[in-house]
């Protein structure tokens, strides 16, 4: 996932999904409620919006 996001190039990735779920994953976890027993269900969200 990290070599994605850096791979990006600047712009606007609004419409980019994957982009998007990987913001969304980074948020979760660097949050203060972060649990690490949330990260298998995290990982199953992330790769089902991917298999999307």
């Amino acid at each position: 996932m990290a070599k994605y996001v850096i791979s990006l190039e600047q712009g606007n990735f609004a419409d980019n999904g994957i982009y998007r779920q990987i913001i969304s994953l980074s948020q979760k976890m660097l949050s203060d409620s972060f649990d690490e027993q949330q990260i298998p269900l995290m990982l199953r969200e992330f790769m089902s919006a991917i298999d999307n």
